[in-house]
Protein backbone atom coordinates (compact mmCIF):
# COMPACT_ATOMS: atom_id res chain seq x y z
CA UNK A 1 0.00 0.00 0.00
CA UNK A 2 1.26 3.41 -0.90
CA UNK A 3 1.33 6.33 1.50
CA UNK A 4 -1.32 8.95 0.95
CA UNK A 5 -0.03 12.05 -0.87
CA UNK A 6 -1.95 15.26 -1.00
CA UNK A 7 -3.51 16.04 -4.31
CA UNK A 8 -1.63 18.41 -6.59
CA UNK A 9 -4.83 19.70 -8.09
CA UNK A 10 -5.57 23.35 -7.45
CA UNK A 11 -8.52 24.20 -5.36
CA UNK A 12 -11.34 25.87 -7.28
CA UNK A 13 -11.02 28.82 -4.90
CA UNK A 14 -7.30 29.34 -5.57
CA UNK A 15 -6.98 29.40 -9.37
CA UNK A 16 -5.31 32.82 -9.80
CA UNK A 17 -3.84 35.76 -7.94
CA UNK A 18 -5.98 37.90 -5.73
CA UNK A 19 -6.87 41.52 -6.23
CA UNK A 20 -4.84 42.40 -3.13
CA UNK A 21 -1.72 40.81 -4.65
CA UNK A 22 -2.21 42.73 -7.91
CA UNK A 23 -2.67 46.03 -6.05
CA UNK A 24 0.42 45.37 -3.94
CA UNK A 25 2.52 44.58 -7.03
CA UNK A 26 1.26 47.75 -8.76
CA UNK A 27 2.09 49.86 -5.70
CA UNK A 28 5.65 48.47 -5.60
CA UNK A 29 6.05 49.04 -9.34
CA UNK A 30 4.75 52.62 -8.99
CA UNK A 31 7.21 53.42 -6.21
CA UNK A 32 10.09 51.98 -8.22
CA UNK A 33 9.14 54.01 -11.31
CA UNK A 34 8.81 57.18 -9.21
CA UNK A 35 12.31 56.64 -7.76
CA UNK A 36 13.78 56.03 -11.21
CA UNK A 37 12.10 59.17 -12.59
CA UNK A 38 13.45 61.23 -9.68
CA UNK A 39 16.99 59.91 -10.22
CA UNK A 40 16.80 60.63 -13.95
CA UNK A 41 15.80 64.24 -13.26
CA UNK A 42 18.62 64.68 -10.77
CA UNK A 43 21.07 63.21 -13.26
CA UNK A 44 19.96 65.60 -15.99
CA UNK A 45 20.31 68.58 -13.64
CA UNK A 46 23.79 67.46 -12.59
CA UNK A 47 24.81 67.01 -16.23
CA UNK A 48 23.68 70.55 -17.10
CA UNK A 49 25.56 71.97 -14.10
CA UNK A 50 28.68 70.03 -15.07
CA UNK A 51 28.45 71.29 -18.66
CA UNK A 52 28.13 74.89 -17.44
CA UNK A 53 31.07 74.50 -15.02
CA UNK A 54 33.25 72.97 -17.74
CA UNK A 55 32.43 75.81 -20.15
CA UNK A 56 33.24 78.36 -17.42
CA UNK A 57 36.65 76.79 -16.71
CA UNK A 58 37.48 76.62 -20.43
CA UNK A 59 36.49 80.26 -21.01
CA UNK A 60 38.39 81.38 -17.92
CA UNK A 61 41.65 79.59 -18.75
CA UNK A 62 41.44 80.52 -22.42
CA UNK A 63 40.82 84.20 -21.69
CA UNK A 64 43.60 84.33 -19.07
CA UNK A 65 46.10 82.60 -21.39
CA UNK A 66 45.21 85.00 -24.18
CA UNK A 67 45.68 87.96 -21.85
CA UNK A 68 49.05 86.69 -20.60
CA UNK A 69 50.33 86.18 -24.16
CA UNK A 70 49.77 89.83 -25.13
CA UNK A 71 52.80 92.09 -25.07
CA UNK A 72 50.93 94.96 -23.38
CA UNK A 73 50.76 95.38 -19.60
CA UNK A 74 47.76 93.72 -17.97
CA UNK A 75 45.10 96.22 -16.99
CA UNK A 76 42.06 95.69 -14.84
CA UNK A 77 38.91 95.05 -16.87
CA UNK A 78 35.37 94.78 -15.56
CA UNK A 79 32.97 92.38 -17.29
CA UNK A 80 33.83 92.50 -20.95
CA UNK A 81 32.17 90.02 -23.34
CA UNK A 82 34.11 86.86 -24.19
CA UNK A 83 34.89 86.81 -27.91
CA UNK A 84 32.80 84.36 -29.90
CA UNK A 85 30.06 84.00 -27.28
CA UNK A 86 26.91 85.95 -26.72
CA UNK A 87 26.37 85.33 -23.03
CA UNK A 88 29.74 84.92 -21.30
CA UNK A 89 31.62 87.83 -19.67
CA UNK A 90 35.10 88.09 -18.17
CA UNK A 91 36.76 90.34 -15.64
CA UNK A 92 40.42 90.66 -14.62
CA UNK A 93 41.97 92.25 -11.56
CA UNK A 94 45.63 92.93 -10.86
CA UNK A 95 47.09 93.09 -7.34
CA UNK A 96 50.61 93.18 -5.91
CA UNK A 97 52.28 89.80 -5.59
CA UNK A 98 54.31 88.38 -2.71
CA UNK A 99 57.47 90.04 -4.04
CA UNK A 100 57.94 93.40 -5.79
CA UNK A 101 58.66 91.81 -9.17
CA UNK A 102 55.47 89.69 -9.15
CA UNK A 103 51.85 90.63 -9.59
CA UNK A 104 48.73 88.60 -8.88
CA UNK A 105 46.34 88.39 -11.87
CA UNK A 106 42.83 87.07 -11.19
CA UNK A 107 40.52 86.17 -14.07
CA UNK A 108 36.81 85.59 -13.43
CA UNK A 109 34.01 84.60 -15.81
CA UNK A 110 30.25 84.54 -15.46
CA UNK A 111 27.40 83.46 -17.70
CA UNK A 112 25.60 86.80 -18.06
CA UNK A 113 25.12 90.12 -16.33
CA UNK A 114 23.81 89.77 -12.81
CA UNK A 115 24.89 86.15 -12.30
CA UNK A 116 27.50 85.14 -9.80
CA UNK A 117 31.06 84.29 -10.85
CA UNK A 118 31.17 80.83 -12.41
CA UNK A 119 34.97 80.40 -12.35
CA UNK A 120 37.93 82.33 -10.99
CA UNK A 121 41.63 81.63 -11.60
CA UNK A 122 44.59 83.46 -10.05
CA UNK A 123 48.15 83.38 -11.41
CA UNK A 124 51.36 85.14 -10.51
CA UNK A 125 53.15 86.92 -13.35
CA UNK A 126 56.31 89.01 -13.57
CA UNK A 127 56.09 92.76 -13.74
CA UNK A 128 58.31 94.73 -16.05
CA UNK A 129 60.03 97.85 -14.77
CA UNK A 130 57.75 99.85 -17.09
CA UNK A 131 54.63 98.99 -15.08
CA UNK A 132 53.50 95.96 -17.05
CA UNK A 133 54.82 92.44 -17.15
CA UNK A 134 57.86 91.14 -18.93
CA UNK A 135 57.33 89.75 -22.43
Amino acid sequence: MRPHRPSLAVSPWRRGITLLEVLLALAILGMALAAITNLTGQGATAAQRCEKDTAAVLHCTSQLDQLLMESQPIRETRWAPVEGTADWQWSVSVAPGPTPELQRVTMAVRRSAGESVACSITRLTRRSRYGGRRP
